[in-house]
């Protein structure tokens, strides 16, 4: 199934869906998709979606490396934009290749395995990388304890979707990973997307990132139980983003800098309570979140993040626990945060 040609035929394709982006031509790029996978067609759409409103980049990503999976699929190993190779897949309809994905019953089974005593859930599909997972997900772990004010009486482990189907509609297109479940006593992280490094196998960098990101999530409720339900949004998420690490630079200027400024009741109810925020804005409102746990850091004594938290716990105003622990009132602090931002990134 897999010649000398095959890389550089599926690079061409992703050519071809890529000037379709750029050029608004939906029929061209659902040209370049198998349409019979719903859940992987609905997320493509928004893909063009996204690049219909803010433009998209005329360069095509690269292809590191093909191979093929259960002799039906070719596996391709794709660059998204320097964070990682994506394991996207491909089949040849006979007319040419179209970008898919294996339908659940092909994905090699649902299985659980322990790893540097990280308990894995996952996929046939992902048996040659799961190790590597597990590894990465024991750094994250070690990582979270040296970070714990209290020990964590909760299992560490991670759950990966290897496609769009079986993520199911409650992950959004654009959510790598989620630990939504935290509270109900689910121990496992879960990452709808992942991305591998230059060996094709191990966790690339941003990857790692995102797994600390999701394992801080973890750590908060192993903390206080509940307390991602209490906090302001830019609490809950602005922490993981900040100590983890996950959000890059020009992500943060392009926010900061480009973009227009949420409000402060915004950033206290977060992206989701406005069912108009556009799926673009949502990782914006992340670089505000991250910046503004910076500023927190940068201007208020070394332990106030938990000593926040802990305020929550007892009542969810902002208009208490902020001159509570920080003596200033929130008006206060959301100026102080945006003149911090503008000056660093701007």
């Amino acid at each position: 199934m897999i010649n000398e040609s095959t890389k550089s035929e599926i690079s061409a394709l992703l050519q071809k869906r890529q000037a379709a982006l750029v050029g608004k031509d939906l029929q061209g790029f659902q040209a370049t998709i198998d349409m019979t996978r719903p859940a992987l067609r609905r997320c493509q759409q928004e893909s063009f979606d996204v690049a219909a409103r803010q433009g998209a980049n005329s360069t095509a990503p690269v292809v590191g490396k093909v191979e093929v999976y259960a002799g039906t699929y070719v596996r391709a190993y794709v660059d998204d934009q320097g964070i990682g190779f994506a394991r996207v897949y491909f089949k040849n309809a006979g007319s040419g290749w179209l970008l898919t994905e294996p339908k659940e019953s092909e994905l090699g089974g649902e299985k659980t395995k322990t790893v540097s005593d990280v308990d894995l859930s996952y996929w046939g599909i992902d048996d040659d990388i799961i190790d590597a997972f597990g590894r990465a997900g024991a750094d994250a772990r070690t990582f979270l304890l040296n970070l714990a004010v209290r020990a964590p009486t909760r299992p560490f482990a991670l759950r990966l979707f290897p496609t769009r189907e079986s993520a199911g509609l409650t992950a959004a297109c654009s959510v790598a990973g989620s630990s939504f479940s935290a509270p109900t006593g689910d121990p496992f992280l879960r990452f709808y997307k992942y991305w591998v490094g230059a060996d094709f196998v191990g966790p690339s960098d941003y990857q790692r990132a995102v797994l600390k990101h999701e394992g801080l999530h973890w750590l908060q409720e192993q903390t206080i139980a509940g307390i991602n339900a209490r906090m302001d949004w830019w609490l809950v998420e602005g922490w993981p983003d900040f100590i983890g690490e996950s959000r890059t630079q020009g992500a943060k200027v392009d926010a900061i800098c480009r973009a227009a400024t949420p409000s402060f009741k915004q950033m206290v109810d977060g992206p989701n309570a406005d069912p108009n925020v556009a799926p673009e804005r949502i990782g914006q409102f992340y670089a505000y979140a991250n910046t503004m746990v910076e500023y927190l850091y940068a201007t208020f004594k070394k332990d106030v993040y938990w000593e926040l938290m802990a305020a929550y716990k007892e009542t969810v105003d902002p208009q208490v626990n902020y001159p509570k622990v920080l003596n200033v009132a929130p008006a206060q602090f959301y100026e102080g945060w945006l003149a911090f931002a503008k000056k660093k990134y701007c």
